[in-house]
């Protein structure tokens, strides 16, 4: 009896182990997926001269979310002019090759440094459509024209999955 007793002690000890274990990762984890997702959006547009010829050179770029008819300003790339209808007042530059450019909204460590803030995520929670507006220079000094039409922001693939997660049922 005193052995199965030691036995059995150990098992429970050693499956109390594996039990702690595995809900750790399991909490983990859950923190990790739940703040896993970046304030930030991939975009590409393109840029043409006057012409109609693919711009190629440095870009300077100032961007806004908006509603439809940017009568209300959700996020602009400095966190400036949310409540008029100017341009940010900083720009942020990327390459343009072949008239194309490719820029992550939101993120920090575009330069110049202060040129872009994280988009929170209330920009999206809170406002069911939202539309991108750009505005492009070719020199840092310059007057920005806007790139129009203004680009409707879509979901994408698993937005609208991650969107029916909530804090409540994955107990966070």
């Amino acid at each position: 009896m005193l052995i199965v007793q030691k036995v059995l002690v150990k098992e429970l000890k050693s499956f109390s182990k594996v039990f702690l274990a595995g809900f750790l990762v399991l909490v983990a984890s859950a923190s990790f997926i739940y703040s896993a997702v970046p304030g930030q959006i991939n975009y590409q547009g393109t840029v043409t001269d006057s012409n109609g010829n693919p711009y190629t050179q440095p870009g300077y770029f100032k961007f806004a979310i908006t509603n439809f008819d940017d009568s209300v300003r959700y996020w602009t790339n400095d966190g400036t002019q949310l409540f008029t209808s100017n341009p940010p007042d900083a720009y942020t530059s990327t390459t343009v090759v072949n008239g194309i450019f490719s820029i992550t909204l939101g993120n920090t460590n575009h330069l110049p440094e202060g040129s872009m803030i994280e988009i929170p995520e209330t920009v999206f929670s809170r406002n069911p459509a939202t539309y991108l507006k750009v505005w492009f220079c070719t020199t840092t000094g310059g007057t920005y024209e806007f790139l129009s039409p203004l680009q409707q922001l879509v979901s994408a693939p698993y937005a609208p999955v991650a969107r029916k997660i909530d804090s409540d049922r994955i107990g966070i």
